[in-house]
């Protein structure tokens, strides 16, 4: 890891992450004792915060402050400077619905660093486990051993129903249908928990850059397979940070090569994406 890397590992690991978690653990504290929430639904039709807003301004205040000549994407205040070699990418809580719903363990905060629009960092945050999971630069560790087909594996996706609309639903329904078990609304912790071995493979579309960015470094440290749906490896993958604001992401993320083979030849053919 070179020097500048290092420090701002650093960083993220000392001052970042653990801002994501105290400001999201304090304030659904607060929620769950009867604070207003302060929701507003945003044009997506999607639920926002305070909770979001909050973690999210407090986390580009710290980055500003620390290194003022990077940029930032995040998701609740958009796009600052992305021309830049290193850009932030920030989701303050990620399964705003579950958090809301008080569902602990189903949501959590990503925050990526991303190097000429590669990923190069990632922290996966649950704040109410305090549980992080994060990567060093270049770090990739082997796959796991001993990985269960399909039949006998846990697969995880958000929200089916939501993820999965008209065709597309019949590959998620074979895949929740071949899978040992299937589990639901877990968010990034779905992805998360693929290194702790708690779920095998985690199958998702309709994704943003922010949903996505710190997952892809830390899940190829892990040793994970992380695939989009036409087979292609996100990892060393650059974006285009002015067009990932309009994109949306597929992901299938396992905990071998072998399992993710299986999954994505459930998919037809006539359903992959252009």
């Amino acid at each position: 890891m070179n020097d500048c890397l290092k420090d701002i590992h650093a960083f993220l690991t000392g001052t970042l992450a653990p801002l994501a978690e105290r400001s999201l653990s304090d304030m659904y504290a607060g929620y769950c004792a009867g604070s207003d929430a302060g929701v507003e639904i945003k044009g997506d039709r999607t639920p926002a915060g305070i909770a979001d807003r909050e973690t999210e301004r407090l986390l580009r205040e710290e980055i500003l402050r620390r290194y003022p000549e990077h940029g930032i994407f995040g998701e609740e205040f958009g796009a600052y400077e992305t021309g830049r070699e290193f850009v932030w990418v920030l989701d303050p809580l990620d399964g705003t619905k579950e958090y809301l719903a008080k569902k602990p363990g189903c949501f959590g905060s990503l925050t990526a660093l991303l190097r000429n629009g590669v990923p190069v960092l990632g922290a996966v945050i649950d704040p109410i486990s305090g549980k992080l999971w994060i990567n060093r630069p270049g770090e990739c560790r082997q796959s796991p051993d001993n990985v269960p087909p399909l039949k006998d594996a846990t697969a995880a996706c958000t929200n089916p129903e939501s993820m999965f609309k008209g065709p597309s639903f019949a590959f998620i329904d074979a895949v929740r249908e071949n899978a040992g078990q299937f589990r639901t609304e877990l968010n990034c912790l779905g992805f998360a928990y693929l290194l702790e071995g708690t779920v095998d493979v985690t199958v998702e579309r309709d994704l943003g850059l922010h949903d996505i960015a710190a997952l892809i470094p830390v899940l190829q440290a892990g040793g994970m397979t992380v695939i989009d749906f036409n087979g292609r490896d996100y990892c060393g993958r650059a974006f285009d940070l002015p067009a990932a604001a309009n994109e949306t992401y597929a992901m299938i993320a396992a905990r071998s090569t072998a399992l993710a083979e299986e999954v994505i030849q459930l998919l037809e053919p006539d359903l992959l994406p252009s």
